[in-house]
């Protein structure tokens, strides 16, 4: 596995951090590849990301979960839900790119291996 740091994939970047609606992006592509050069490699920029999501809706903590208006009734989900599930989205891509730097530095990388066993002798 080649431990060079990669370029940047901006569709496989907004897969992992789930920025795809083309009407809401998070950020600009340009914005992306100008980021990518604080980070050794994608999965520690995709955490980095999560962890900007979580904190963009940190301040709204504790916003209505339902309500009705009328005959219509309105589930929420509550920010502080969202909030776990950003972190929690962070935290496995920090554990991606722990897994992709240890294969660089000489860990398992998923490569197979040959044995050879010799036929004991039988009477």
């Amino acid at each position: 596995m080649s431990c060079e740091k990669q370029q940047l994939d901006i569709d496989e970047l907004r897969l992992l951090v789930d920025d795809t609606e083309c009407e809401a992006l998070m950020f600009t592509d340009e914005q992306y590849f100008k980021m990518y050069r604080s980070f050794p490699n994608i999965y520690r920029m995709a955490a980095h990301i999560w962890m900007l999501k979580a904190t963009r809706i940190q301040k709204d903590m504790g916003g209505v979960k339902s309500y009705s208006d009328g005959d219509e009734k309105y589930e929420m989900t509550a920010l502080n839900d969202l909030y776990s599930y950003y972190v929690n989205m962070r935290n496995q891509m920090l554990e991606l790119a722990e897994q992709f730097e240890n294969e660089c530095e000489g860990g398992y990388d998923g490569g197979s291996f040959v044995l050879s066993f010799k036929a004991p002798k039988i009477l």
